[in-house]
This record gives structure tokens, C-alpha cells and sequence, in this order.
């Protein structure tokens, strides 16, 4: 069985040209591989869900019959003017994107409901202070993170990153 993970970020994302070529490589291994490859994206995202650009890449995915196992939501750094309950926007950002993922897949005729969906999602906050200073993901974050991604059946809660819990 093979894993990839693939953490499209900042300029990689707006060059939907080789998005296109990951998607079709992909698309090829796993014709080859079939269920012993699983693929998954890393994904930065707003409280209000992911930006076009990001959604290119679950589209693109998706239109080219690309199975994916998970979307890794990287819940941080959303900007100076989200300061206050970070676990109140990791969880409207898995939420958003949650019904985005569902409206592509009802585009392509793909019947997925939120369940489904939210099984596919992966949350990973920047646990303590974030690289923006009016963001800091505390213990109480993490408790109401945990209690929703039990009650949602959500597939994975990590964290980003241990040497980054200062000055908790």
C-alpha cells in the first residue's frame, strides 16, 4: 500500500498548469495501483472555506475521476482580522469546505453527502501561538476541535507542530 501526500501551498497552487499534471500522473498510478494507492491533498483554508484556487485542485481531482481519500485542512494563519476563538474557525473551515467538496462532486454527478464528506476531512490547527500574532490556538481550542470532530465523524485531528506550542 502507498500513501502520498501533497501539500500545495501559496504560488504552487496558482499554477494550474501543473496541477493538471499532478492530477493526470496521479490519475495514471492509480489505474496502475488501484486501491493500494491513497492519495491526499494539504490544503490551506479560510473559515469560510477554500479559495478558488485551493478548490482547483479537489475540482480538477474530481472532474478527472482522481480518487482521494482525505483533504488535510491546514486550520491557521488565516490573518490579523481573525483574532478570538480559533476553534470557532477550524470548525466553520471544515464545515465550509466540507459543503464545497459536496458541490463538486454533485457537479460531476457524484453523490457524496455530508457524512461522507466530512469523513474525508483531516483538520490540523497550529497548536499555541500562530505565525499571526492575534492567533493563538489554545487547550480550549483543541477541546472543542476534539468534540466536534467526534460528534462529526470527522477521519483525522493533528496538530502543526510541536516545537511550535510557545508561549502557551
Amino acid at each position: 500500500t502507498y500513501y502520498l501526500d501533497f501539500d500545495i501551498e501559496w504560488q504552487a497552487i496558482k499554477d494550474h498548469t501543473n496541477i493538471d499534471k499532478l492530477i493526470n500522473t496521479l490519475s495514471t498510478l492509480q489505474k496502475k495501483y488501484n486501491s493500494k494507492l491513497h492519495i491526499w491533498f494539504t490544503l490551506p483554508v479560510m473559515p469560510e472555506g477554500l479559495t478558488q484556487d485551493w478548490l482547483y485542485v479537489v475540482e480538477t481531482a474530481v472532474k478527472k475521476w482522481l480518487k482521494f481519500d482525505w483533504i488535510n485542512l491546514m486550520t491557521m494563519d488565516y490573518g490579523s482580522a481573525y483574532a478570538g476563538d480559533m476553534w470557532d474557525y477550524a470548525i466553520k473551515a471544515s464545515e465550509n469546505t466540507a459543503k464545497q467538496i459536496q458541490a463538486i462532486y454533485q457537479k460531476y454527478w457524484v453523490n457524496k453527502n455530508l457524512s461522507e464528506i466530512k469523513k474525508m476531512i483531516w483538520i490540523t490547527p497550529m497548536i499555541g501561538l500562530n505565525d499571526i500574532t492575534v492567533e493563538n490556538f489554545s487547550l480550549e481550542d483543541a477541546r472543542q476541535v476534539a468534540s466536534y470532530v467526534k460528534q462529526n465523524w470527522i477521519w483525522r485531528l493533528s496538530y502543526w507542530s510541536l516545537n511550535r506550542d510557545h508561549p502557551c
